[in-house]
């Protein structure tokens, strides 16, 4: 068990980063909406405020702000000059519209998300122990809040005899899907908690019932995207990283064991308590494994945008638009959303950057420095499998627009991000130290004015949803009723 190291004054205003993603996390999952706000739209406008506060507290904090210019001036310089010119493209993009608020909203909303991540990575980078601590700590502790929820749910089906459905269940959040996505991000981080806390056998213990758990509730809700993307990023990284894949493969394998007989269990008890009916297995395991639930349609308008407008797209979060029936608010594929909406020169950006991140993270996983003392590179590979499931969950899936999902992939980055990098970036230049406060502070107006925007938007919703009761089911992007088109149906 690492011993706890006063960090300094830096690392302890730094510490606050993750207790305030923690928090997010394990508060939102078992907490419904406030005020006006619905639950969707409650997490949207925290996530808002959650951006803000990280970035107020990197700017006011001039260690954690050298970290962040340090990342920074360790980038290749052509990859910041594509990364601003893809945004610039998102905005420009936008400006053809006649109302861009949307739009602009969307292209900052990447923009803050990538420098929450560089925030995230320097509070480690000051305070690893604690800020590991901390964060598997609340990633604990919003799984039991959500087993004790759902256990409820259970007795009270099998007290009253109610057939099952999983569409009731994780009350506190829009879909169940949305916490599929949030799992996606944080079941592979769970074998870090014997490492980080300590070997022993409770430790070990509480390992495997989480991921139980975890499991459990993937196979009961029939996530079907979650199960490949896990599956698929754990034999991956089982055959790419051999060593220490015990540490991290065999509490996953019996975690994952001990899931399937509880859903067993629960089967049996549920079928018998509704005379033998299988809707149980019919709303979970029993989804076809190959049904696209819509995708291929949802996939083929983000490609016709693109074939309209190649240069620019249909602008962001306008996919669809000229659809006037029943649609998703998103193509449920990130890059086909990038493409359908931002246009070929934005998605060929785009891939250039994740194909130059991609390149760096293999070579950092196998060659890069051992951890001193010999220690085990498990907290390496648990995270490489979260980004990698990540990655391909986002293929099939709106992964990248709950706001649950946004704030746990901030956390996850972040945190590979540090350990990548692991405190070896080139130290900036005394006179450089002001290119970290351009770039936080630049930050910090774009979540005030994302707060400022959010605030006045919602005393619209009424009348810029009003088109919702006629048009069909929540349509979640921005906003819970997401869909932006009223404004270009004027």
């Amino acid at each position: 068990m690492a011993r706890l190291a006063d960090p300094g004054p830096g690392g302890r205003l730094a510490v606050l980063t993750p207790v305030l993603l923690g928090l997010w996390l394990a508060g939102t999952s078992v907490t419904g909406g406030f005020g006006p706000f619905g639950v969707y739209d409650a997490k949207r406008v925290l996530e808002l405020v959650l951006l803000f506060m990280i970035v107020s507290l990197a700017l006011a904090n001039p260690a954690h702000r050298h970290c962040v210019n340090g990342l920074v001036g360790a980038l290749p310089r052509w990859t910041i000059l594509a990364f601003a010119a893809f945004l610039a493209l998102g905005l420009a993009s936008a400006s053809q519209l006649q109302h861009p608020d949307y739009a602009y909203v969307e292209a900052t909303m990447l923009f803050m998300l990538v420098v929450a991540a560089l925030c995230v990575a320097g509070a480690h980078h000051l305070a690893p122990v604690l800020f590991e601590r901390i964060t598997l700590a609340a990633i604990a502790m919003m799984v039991l809040g959500i087993i004790a929820q759902e256990s409820i749910a259970v007795l009270v089906y099998l007290a009253n005899g109610l057939q099952y459905n999983y569409r009731e269940s994780l009350i506190y959040f829009l879909h169940p899907r949305m916490f599929n996505h949030l799992q996606t991000w944080t079941l592979p981080l769970l074998p870090l908690l014997p490492l980080v806390f300590g070997n022993t056998r409770r430790w070990r213990l509480l390992c495997i019932a989480l991921i139980a758990f975890q499991w459990f509730i993937i196979l009961v809700t029939g996530a079907r995207g979650s199960t490949v993307s896990l599956v698929t990023a754990m034999v991956f990284m089982a055959f790419f990283i051999r060593r220490d894949r015990g540490a991290w493969l065999r509490p996953q394998a019996l975690g994952a064991g001990v899931g399937i007989l509880l859903f067993t269990a629960v089967y049996l008890l549920l079928n018998q308590s509704v005379d033998g009916s299988n809707k149980y297995i019919e709303e979970s395991v029993g989804r076809p494994i190959m049904h696209t639930s819509g995708r291929l349609d949802l996939w083929e308008h983000a490609i016709d945008s693109v074939r309209e407008d190649p240069l620019l797209g249909s602008a962001p979060m306008h996919y669809a638009c000229e659809v006037r029936h029943y649609i998703a608010a998103s193509p449920h594929n990130f890059p086909l959303q990038i493409l359908g909406e931002w246009g070929l020169p934005a998605f060929a950006l785009l891939a250039l950057l994740f194909l130059w991140l991609a390149r760096g993270w293999i070579g950092w996983l196998r060659s890069g420095p051992e951890p001193p003392g010999g220690k085990s590179r498990l907290r390496d590979v648990c995270l490489s499998i979260s980004c990698t499931a990540a990655i391909i969950h986002m293929g099939a899936s709106g992964l990248m627009i709950a706001p649950a999902s946004q704030v746990a992939g901030v956390l996850v980055v972040g945190w590979t991000l540090a350990l990548a990098t692991g405190g070896r970036y080139r130290q900036p230049e005394p006179r450089a130290l002001s290119g970290g406060m351009c770039l936080l502070t630049v930050a910090l107006v774009c979540a005030t004015a994302l707060l400022a925007f959010a605030w006045r938007e919602h005393q619209s919703m009424e009348f810029r949803t009003a088109y919702a009761a006629d048009y069909g089911p929540i349509t979640p992007r921005f906003w819970q009723d997401g869909k932006t088109c009223l404004y270009d149906w004027e």
